[in-house]
């Protein structure tokens, strides 16, 4: 077991391709956590060969989840980004994932999975 003091952004970077690619929903969950924790971790990620390898999708989820992370939630007055019938077909798997956290819905899984959760809430 390592702890995570022990892991570099790189290899977080490693693991969360992994756990994207095969499908470890909770490795990608536990990796992205660790990277978005702190814009320290990303930043030294970015300066990694392994953050060019996660692809657009990941880099903007990763991006968006930092550069959100400082803003105060909302209340639930206030409208939805994405609001309920949407058409999600037409999201980028970044807005999927953003319009499943804001419904408290898990957010981990590919776009079909996510596509197939989102009309049922």
């Amino acid at each position: 077991v390592v702890s995570a003091g022990e892991l570099s952004p790189a290899f977080v970077c490693q693991l969360l391709l992994w756990g994207q690619r095969s499908g470890v929903t909770r490795l990608r969950r536990l990796a992205m956590g660790y990277l978005t924790r702190d814009v320290r971790h990303v930043t030294q990620a970015q300066e990694s060969i392994h953050f060019d390898a996660l692809g657009p999708d990941l880099i903007a989820e990763i991006l968006n989840r930092v550069s959100n992370a400082g803003r105060a939630k909302r209340s639930r007055s206030e409208a939805k980004e994405f609001p309920d019938g949407s058409d999600w077909s037409r999201l980028s798997l970044a807005q999927l994932r953003r319009a499943c956290t804001e419904r408290q819905i898990p957010d981990d899984g590919d776009r079909v999975s996510l596509l197939a959760t989102l009309p049922s809430h």
